[in-house]
């Protein structure tokens, strides 16, 4: 993969990644219950963690991000966020990531570095998105114990804070602390902390709720300014080099393209596993490529065709992402989606051939 940022940045993308898919948040005040009786059973504390992954109500607001790592660093964003559990990140300072854009969901991850024009895109699961829906598996399955702490306001919002802790294990340690908007279910804080003591904060200092948010859906669409290089998140390393070699663990018949670019050929298969990391269906990750030049094409199985499916976007400069529809041999809803930057006849041949 292409590196995009100096030290400084990775430092606080590394920390922030451990956020995962949440948009969490803060004001700073007074807990109301400071010392309350901790709430030990998880079927009443997971409804509450839960919630965070789809709020219900739409937000916006400013967001400060501590991090206390290598000297410390301090971010400020603008945050969107939607009933989806999706999240938008418009980074205004430091002056190193002002322009930087983070989204995040259940089903992608985007992030473009301004400075180097470089778009970072996974539409597949990978561990930044899944991360606090782990969290709550592993409460489920007493491999973490999570309480009720206490109550706070937080931007001006009522919140309850519950604190989840793997269980103790000196060498990997970690808890982490939610403060959990009442209401809504929206996150407006978080603290990481781990056997040395506090990792990051990050908490609202503003926030607006519901249709004065003016949260739209196409603000958690990636965009990809013209000339900018797109660098699809893919393991370091493929599973499986041929699709021949992975056909013993594929979960279904993928769609292959008949219209290939000249030289074009499999380099990389990635095989996701259902329940795990896709569990809306297993996916297939395949990596063509020539040389240099090279794009993804990520297959996965949905619950049922979209009634009306949009047509795929237009093909507009370097266009380099193109969703759509189709079905597997036996009749299985599939969907697909293209990242690279192959000229636009290129690409529509490829689309029509995918069979």
């Amino acid at each position: 993969m292409q590196k995009t940022a100096n030290s400084t940045i990775k430092i606080g993308l590394h920390s922030l990644l451990l956020l995962g898919a949440l948009n969490v948040a803060q004001a700073q005040g007074k807990p109301r219950n400071p010392a309350p009786s901790p709430l030990q059973d998880p079927t009443q504390v997971i409804p509450l963690v839960r919630r965070i992954l789809r709020p219900d109500a739409n937000y916006s607001g400013e967001q400060m991000t501590e991090l206390t790592g290598n000297g410390g660093h301090t971010s400020r964003q603008m945050v969107y966020g939607d009933i989806f559990g999706h999240i938008r990140r418009d980074f205004l300072e430091p002056e190193a990531l002002r322009g930087d854009v983070m989204i995040t969901g259940l089903d992608r991850y985007y992030y473009f570095h301004q400075k180097s024009s470089v778009a970072d895109i996974a539409v597949w699961p990978i561990g930044k998105e899944s991360h606090f829906k782990r969290i709550v598996q592993m409460v489920m399955q007493n491999q973490a114990t999570a309480e009720r702490v206490g109550e706070e306001t937080i931007a001006g919002r009522d919140a309850v804070i519950v604190n989840i802790q793997n269980h103790p294990n000196l060498a990997t340690a970690r808890s982490i602390k939610f403060w959990i908007d009442r209401e809504t279910g929206i996150p407006l804080k978080n603290e990481i902390s781990n056997q040395k003591g506090l990792v990051s904060r990050s908490y609202f200092t503003s926030i607006v709720v519901g249709a004065t948010a003016n949260v739209l859906p196409r603000m958690f669409e990636p965009v990809i300014p013209q000339g900018a290089t797109v660098n699809p998140l893919l393991p370091p390393k493929p599973q499986y080099r041929t699709l021949e070699e992975a056909k013993e663990r594929l979960p279904f018949q993928p769609l292959i393209p008949s219209q290939l670019p000249q030289g074009y050929q499999a380099t990389g298969v990635w095989v996701v596993e259902p329940g795990r990391n896709a569990p809306l269906g297993a996916g297939i990750i395949i990596r063509y490529g020539e040389g240099a030049e090279q794009f993804t094409l990520f297959q996965k199985l949905i619950r049922e065709l979209p009634r009306k499916p949009r047509p795929p976007h237009p093909f507009r400069g370097r266009l380099s992402i193109l969703h759509w529809f189709d079905s597997t041999a036996d009749g299985r809803p599939l969907s697909l989606t293209y990242i690279g930057a192959l000229p636009a006849e290129r690409l529509e041949a490829l689309r029509n051939s995918t069979h």
